[in-house]
């Protein structure tokens, strides 16, 4: 009897063993497709860690890289875990977790919740552009996403300062 009982633990136990091999195998063969994202047709330099597709359909980026290219400010506060974007006209407030946003003073539901990934702060892109003014497409063969956004006022002052140097002749 305790052969038997011998044998069929150890056959539990190397069909558990196989099991753990085949979902490590998998995780480290499957390499995620990099995710290219545009603002105003100038790419996105991320600092650090970038763009995540989660689910196959919806890009996260970290909080500030895309947000700062728009002319927005971004804040996180961390006793709350509550993420406020803001650019001259728009505002918004979303929680880690939550889906549940603040989008210029009206309550709106989000299909997918802003989320911490390795000690990172990912918001979900189209979400995030689209509460600041912009508008967002994606390029499904380049896996590219579009954004774009008309200059605030901010950005306009920015890019069209100049400086004029006047030679005088005695």
């Amino acid at each position: 009897m305790n052969t038997k009982l011998w044998i069929a633990a150890a056959s539990l136990l190397a069909t558990a063993a196989h099991a753990d091999t085949t979902v490590i195998t998998q995780r480290t063969t499957t390499q995620p497709e990099a995710v290219i994202v545009t603002v105003n047709q100038q790419r996105v330099a991320f600092n650090g860690p970038g763009p995540i597709m989660i689910g196959g359909d919806s890009v996260f980026v970290p909080l500030r890289g895309v947000f700062e290219q728009l002319g927005g400010q971004v804040q996180w506060e961390s006793a709350t875990q509550v993420i406020t974007g803001a650019r001259p006209g728009h505002q918004f407030r979303i929680r880690i977790g939550s889906d549940q946003a603040l989008v210029d003073g009206t309550q709106r539901t989000l299909t997918v919740a802003p989320r911490v990934i390795n000690e990172t702060t990912y918001v979900p892109l189209r979400f995030a552009s689209e509460a600041l003014g912009a508008s967002v497409d994606w390029e499904p063969s380049t896996h590219t996403v579009l954004i774009t956004s008309a200059p605030t006022e901010a950005v306009v002052k920015k890019t069209t300062t100049t400086t004029t140097t006047t030679t005088v002749k005695h």
